[in-house]
């Protein structure tokens, strides 16, 4: 068992199958432990009407994409 540091959970060792998108758990908790949230309120704009969302509900999913590969494709050489 690996000791517990920052994040909220404890890491051990399984011989049980995981997915390959298991680790988008883990660099969630960390984007959470880093405060990123607070950080992107801090620096962007609020919405401008009632209607508009906070940037953190479009830049969450954006960086848990990039994370798991779903980036963005260079076309050409």
């Amino acid at each position: 068992m690996i000791q517990q540091g920052i994040l909220p959970f404890k890491l051990e060792h399984s011989d049980e199958l995981i997915r390959p998108r298991s680790g988008s758990t883990l660099f969630g908790e960390v984007i959470r432990t880093l405060k990123v949230d607070r950080k992107v309120r801090e620096n962007f704009p609020r919405p401008g009407s009632n209607r508009g969302s906070e940037a953190w509900e479009y830049i969450e999913p954006l960086l848990l994409m990039l994370e798991g590969g779903g980036g963005f494709r260079r076309s050409g050489g």
